[in-house]
This record gives C-alpha cells, structure tokens and sequence, in this order.
C-alpha cells in the first residue's frame, strides 16, 4: 500500500494544494461521513465528536474517517478529564511507598499527568491528519473570505448604526482637541 498508514486524504490535498494526479488515481472515492454521534463513544468524547464534526467543511469527512475521528476525539476526552483530576488533586500525589525520614509519605507526579501527555500527543498526531493544528491549517490552500465593500456596509446600516457610527467620531473629535 503506498502512502503507509498515515496517508492524507486526497480532500486534505485539495485543501492544501499539494494534490497531484498520482494521488488522485490512487485515492477511492469514499461516502460522506454521517455526522451523527456514534452511540459507542464515551459521554466525554460524543462532546468532543459534536464540536469537531462542526469544525470541517462539509464534503471533507468520507466514512471511512469514522475510527480516525472516534479515535482523536476519544484521545481529547481523554485528556480533558485528566486535566481535570490534576486540576483538583494537585500535580503531586502521596507516595504510600517510599516515607521520607520523619515518616511521611513522600510525594510524587501525579500518574494523570502521564496520561495527559500520552493521549494529547496522540490527540495532536490525529488532528495533523485532518488539517486541524496550525502548522496544517498554515498548509491548507483556502480561498480568500469574500471582500466586503465599505459603501455595500455602510448602505446596508440602519439610522441608527449610522448615527452610533457619527456620535463616535464626534466623540474622537472632541478628545483630539482638547488634547490637542
């Protein structure tokens, strides 16, 4: 299998502008991903699956991405709720094992700060994936968000707008010269 198993999605490539023939020919066509929440996911990671599905344009996801994504938004979930332990108890935990000279417990890094490290780095190697961090997202070739016309905004304002909008260069007028 070309591309090993990390292979980019031919609508990431797009997306990116790195997308050649090659990889076209070789890319199947996929079905859209269902965007409903699989009902085998965690309480934890059905949120993260409704707030990520929202974060890609519609037409990227195929359901073939589906343990991909179960898999990065499980990760998250992960490491939210260990945040949240180290967030309550403290990063350093009583070490029932080892007392230190006057008998108390001696005190260790806490075991959820492991797993905060191990399921965060996992997390960020799925999100590379889809485009989501922002050394990706940097990659990603997106068009330019259409340029507003300053008179189209400035005719769509109601009177009111309008007269907001001349108060506060009143205002700024005013300030310049009494400093001034």
């Amino acid at each position: 299998m070309r591309g090993g198993s990390n292979r980019i999605p031919a609508s990431v490539h797009e997306l990116r502008g790195t997308n050649r023939a090659s990889r076209e020919r070789h890319t199947p066509p996929v079905k859209p991903l269902k965007r409903r929440v699989p009902r085998w996911l965690s309480p934890g990671a059905k949120d993260v699956w409704r707030y990520m599905v929202g974060c890609f344009p519609d037409g990227l996801l195929g359901n073939t991405d589906l343990p991909a994504l179960a898999m990065m938004v499980t990760h998250i979930a992960v490491a939210i709720e260990a945040a949240r332990i180290v967030a309550d108890e403290g990063i350093m935990v009583a070490d029932g094992d080892h007392k230190l000279p006057d008998g108390s417990a001696d005190r260790r890094k806490h075991p959820a700060l492991q797993v905060l490290r191990d399921n965060s780095a996992a997390f960020k190697s799925y999100a590379s994936l889809f485009g989501l961090t922002p050394v990706d997202r940097g990659r990603l070739d997106l068009p330019a968000p259409p340029a507003t016309d300053l008179l189209e905004k400035i005719l769509s304002m109601s009177d009111e707008q309008l007269e907001t909008m001349k108060g506060e260069s009143d205002d700024e007028r005013r300030a310049g010269e009494t400093v001034g």
